[in-house]
Order: structure tokens, then sequence, then C-alpha cells
């Protein structure tokens, strides 16, 4: 059993849908990962199966206005950008 200490970034539940179209588009329904410090994670799958979504959202690089985001994110992580350090940990909903 890994303790909050060990946790470098958890994600629960994750959902992110895209809202700027003629209808809205899910685009990650569920996600959960955990990543320890000192692991690695690579994030395998087809095209269009939320990769790149996924890790956008841990950044908070989809446009607000644009983007239902639902779920936790918690990152251990010291940002330098000051739109992001006030930001962890989090929970987002839509």
């Amino acid at each position: 059993m890994s303790t909050h200490h060990d946790i470098a970034v958890d994600i629960r539940d994750l959902q992110v849908t895209f809202t700027g179209g003629r209808q809205p588009v899910r685009a990650v329904n569920g996600v959960d990962l955990q990543v320890r410090r000192g692991e690695v994670l690579a994030l395998l799958g087809e095209s269009g199966s939320g990769k790149s979504v996924t890790l956008r959202s841990l950044l908070r690089l989809h446009p607000p206005k644009q983007t239902q985001m639902s779920g936790q994110i918690w990152s251990a992580a010291k940002m330098s950008w000051p739109c992001l350090r006030t930001s962890w940990p989090t929970t987002v909903a839509a």
C-alpha cells in the first residue's frame, strides 16, 4: 500500500467532453491512474483513444469555455506557472 507521500500523480474518474462544436464530444470517460514517485508511465492506445486529452487535462491545457471536465486530479509537482500552482490539488466538475 502506498502512502500519500509516494504519489506523484493521481487521476480519478476523469471525464472530458469538448463542447465547442455542433455536438458535444466525449473524449475521455472514467480514466483512473496513479503514478508513484520514481515510476515511469506510458499511455498506449489507438488513435483517438484519449491519451493526449488525459495528459492535457493534467496540465490544464484545454480551453475552459469549450471543455467540460469532471473527476479528481492531484499532482505533487510544484508547478512554476501561477495559473497552475494555485490549482493543485483539485477536483474538477462540469
